[in-house]
């Protein structure tokens, strides 16, 4: 669905630069499938910077404020 929306607003991503955060309080993630874009999977993190914010999975402050 992600993939067609991208390709009717003509909107063009960068592969290497795309991660997949699960924001979920839910522990066990193994069952999770690595969600596809364009071929190759998206790799599955537990956080990401976005914009000078570190956003983790379960939408905490925890991670920024270990890094200042």
């Amino acid at each position: 669905m992600v993939q067609q929306w991208c390709d009717r607003t003509r909107l063009s991503n960068n592969q290497q630069k795309m991660v997949t955060v699960p924001f979920t309080r839910r522990k066990n993630l193994r069952g999770l499938k690595e969600p596809v874009l364009y071929g190759p999977t998206l790799q599955l993190t537990t956080e990401v910077k976005y914009l000078g914010l570190i956003l983790d999975e379960g939408l905490t402050w925890k991670a920024l404020l270990n890094k200042m």
